[in-house]
């Protein structure tokens, strides 16, 4: 063994699991080997190809330390399965379509080395997205303004963007692999966390830009299927009670509104001077909303914001369709960790 120097342990070992985004994934890894704060070395860089077809194993392989291959199971198995084989006593886990800011890595690092007492951290969505169009810049703002609506002390986790501290992390028993896709796997982890006692944080200087384009379908399919996976969750009593404050007050004051619109609308098909009465649901829809919508507005000046405020009016409507249908699978006893399969 003359000559041999073993490899000292990485601060960090960065997990990513990685399906169908070759067009993505060099540029989120190229952004993790561009992490500031950290010697050569402190980094270790795991891609975990969760049965991709596109050939996004091969180019991940360029500069990832390690790149593991397993059949399609899932997000959480595939960060399970690299988190098994990491060697950090910190696991970072980073979507693949997640750009990072330059430092990003080194905010939730020391989040954990500062505070002791902490297990666990996460961040945020950057304020603009690298995906463009218009769908993916609202769908980004409206991510990044409820998670700025939480607490700095939560008992969620989020996947896309997460620190924990490798005990913790096992103890808690790692991602919830019946979960298939990108779910709530990553929320039921926080929670797991916070009822071991374990306290998690919410850092928003950790920022990564989102990479993922949405169109005007894909982003209320993901709405509706959160929405009713949530719903199962709270009625499991197995949704965190600082969640990201999707649920607000403005929300379900909408939900109350937005049916009384509807009506009206469809009322003035058959009786056109009813239409009156719309002008006063919809500007107190945008009173009970009008925080939200001066956010919006830094992104979107007039009159895109008219057209984002009646997006958000859709997205709205559902998401409350979700949570119905949520409701509807709690009482069937229908347990979902995916997609339902009324989608």
């Amino acid at each position: 063994m003359t000559g041999f120097k073993p490899k000292r342990q990485p601060l960090l070992s960065v997990i990513v699991p990685l399906y169908n985004s070759r067009t993505m994934i060099d540029q989120t890894l190229a952004a993790i080997r561009d992490q500031r704060g950290f010697a050569p070395g402190d980094l270790e860089l795991i891609v975990v190809d969760d049965g991709s077809s596109d050939g996004g194993g091969e180019i991940a392989s360029a500069r990832a330390d390690l790149v593991l291959h397993q059949p399609n199971l899932g997000a959480a198995a595939a960060r399970n399965r690299g988190a098994t084989s990491a060697r950090a006593d910190l696991f970072v886990f980073v979507d693949a379509d997640v750009v990072l800011q330059p430092g990003a890595l080194y905010t939730l690092y020391r989040a954990l080395v500062d505070a002791p007492g902490l297990a666990a951290a996460v961040g945020r969505y950057a304020e603009r997205p690298v995906a463009p169009g218009f769908v993916s810049l609202y769908h980004n703002a409206f991510t990044r303004h409820h998670h700025d609506l939480s607490e700095r002390e939560i008992d969620w986790f989020w996947g896309a963007l997460g620190i924990v501290r490798r005990e913790a992390f096992w103890a808690a028993g790692g991602f919830d692999e019946r979960y298939r896709g990108a779910s709530a796997e990553d929320m039921e982890l926080g929670l797991a966390l916070s009822r071991l006692g374990f306290r998690l944080a919410y850092c928003p200087d950790a920022e990564g830009a989102h990479a993922h384009p949405f169109t005007l379908r894909t982003m209320l399919i993901n709405d509706y299927q959160k929405a009713a996976l949530g719903i199962k969750l709270h009625r499991s009593g197995r949704l965190p009670r600082k969640a990201p404050r999707f649920a607000s007050a403005e929300t379900l004051s909408s939900a109350l509104l937005l049916p009384i619109l509807a009506a009206i609308v469809g009322l003035g098909l058959y009786r056109p001077e009813s239409l009156a009465y719309a002008l006063p649901v919809a500007a107190s829809l945008c009173l009970v909303n009008h925080q939200y919508y001066r956010f919006l507005h830094r992104f979107f000046p007039w009159p895109a914001l008219g057209v984002a405020i009646l997006l958000h009016w859709l997205q709205l409507t559902v998401i409350f369709a979700g949570a119905g249908a949520g409701i509807i699978g709690h009482l069937l006893g229908r347990e979902s960790y995916g997609r339902p399969g009324w989608v």
